[in-house]
């Protein structure tokens, strides 16, 4: 944890009050519960995190579904369809207790049961941003009224304008986020039942899932927040007693400096990244769970990137909050390829998937304390001293392992 909170972004996403540290959370969870023989209090945790990180952001539940989705898919390639059914089921079932959860939230809260509030209206901004929305209104507005159409001249033109502008945003232009949402909910979907335009949203969801790929640096909300900026208005609102202490902090005052911190993410990013791949080989061939559960992990932030890329907008911060799964990946394989090596198989027995342990037999240690003629059993092992050693022919160099 020391390591991967110097050099990558979990330490500042970690302090963070937002949700954003529960995507990584997410899928390793997933990762765990797909990969990994767990005993059942594990499993059960897991899903539990599964739970509680979809229940913090809708996003997340996006992501998760098509993950899930994504390894039926994939399973159903190798088994049958029903022996695949049965063993993924019970993966659903924290997603979908929270997707109950928030529509439960919100009809006691008296918004109805529903998933989000104002997803029209994050939509509405998104196509404004993929530069959807003004030729879609442009073309409709001859025979179709929507409200929007009255402010087709004036209309904002990104998303950060459509949700966020103090002057010209929806929700202050139709006074309030519920209304603004309910203004344009029919346009929304109108748009979304023509299949040309769905085809256009998914091609621009595409151009900016790959954008989203290569920003991760970390610093987002390095600017200080305006008194009417919302991370100001809800701390004005939620927790007024602490308003000050967020105005003399040091973010605000600019005296936050983690220009260091920041040049060490990219490089060791790409230097994980390019270990893994070098070692992605032996993985594959040695051992194959690990390496699938490895690769869950960088599907995972793809995906990720896809997600945000085709719903939002593709910014730093939301590829930078799960980059840190890359270097945990590399520090994955170094523990595994170290402390776990494989025995390779010999005649008469199979070794794989037998470990040696931790204090490893060292060829050079075995060649100064033993007499070399000892070294040479003639079929599977021999005794030496208090340890049985084998030798591994089919290894590039001597290597000597313990006999069980």
């Amino acid at each position: 944890m020391l390591v991967l909170g110097i050099f990558s972004s979990l330490s500042w996403y970690v302090s963070q009050l937002m949700p954003d540290i529960f995507v990584g959370v997410l899928i390793l969870s997933l990762a765990n519960l797909i990969w990994q023989k767990n005993s059942r209090i594990l499993q059960i945790w897991n899903s539990i995190l599964v739970f509680l990180a979809c229940a913090v952001h809708t996003s997340h539940i996006m992501l998760a579904l098509l993950i899930l989705v994504l390894m039926v898919f994939i399973f159903v390639l190798r088994q049958p369809f029903k022996k695949v059914i049965v063993k993924t089921s019970l993966l659903f079932v924290p997603v979908l207790v929270a997707i109950l959860f928030i529509m439960g939230n919100q009809a006691a809260n008296g918004h109805g049961f529903r998933l989000s509030r104002t997803s029209n209206l994050f939509l509405t901004g998104r196509l404004a941003d993929a530069h959807l929305l003004q030729p879609f209104l442009y073309k409709e507005c001859h025979t179709q009224k929507f409200p929007l159409c009255d402010y087709e001249m004036i209309l904002p033109i990104t998303l950060d304008e459509v949700l966020w502008d103090q002057k010209y945003s929806l929700p202050v232009q139709f006074g309030g986020w519920e209304k603004a949402d309910s203004a344009v909910a029919p346009m929304v979907s109108y748009y979304f039942s023509k299949t040309k335009n769905k085809l256009d949203f998914a091609k621009a969801g595409l151009i900016n899932g790959w954008k989203q790929l290569g920003r991760f640096q970390i610093g987002d909300g390095m600017t200080a927040q305006g008194w009417e900026d919302a991370p100001t208005v809800a701390i004005r609102w939620r927790i007024p007693r602490h308003i000050q202490a967020f105005i003399n902090a040091r973010q605000q005052t600019g005296n936050l400096n983690i220009h260091f911190f920041q040049l060490l993410q990219k490089p060791i990013f790409y230097v994980c990244t390019f270990f893994m791949a070098i070692f992605s080989l032996f993985l594959v061939q040695r051992m194959p769970e690990k390496a699938a559960f490895l690769g869950f992990l960088i599907l995972g932030l793809i995906l990720h990137a896809f997600v945000m890329g085709t719903f939002a907008v593709a910014l730093d911060r939301y590829q930078a909050r799960i980059s840190w799964l890359i270097p945990l990946a590399a520090l994955l394989v170094i523990l595994i390829t170290r402390k776990k090596h494989l025995i390779p198989k010999s005649s008469g027995k199979d070794w794989s998937g037998t470990f040696l342990p931790n204090w490893k037999l060292e060829a050079t240690t075995l060649l100064n304390e033993i007499d070399a003629k000892l070294l040479l059993p003639p079929q599977n092992g021999n005794w030496i001293g208090n340890h049985c050693v084998r030798r591994d022919k089919s290894a590039v160099s001597t290597l000597w392992f313990q006999c069980q």
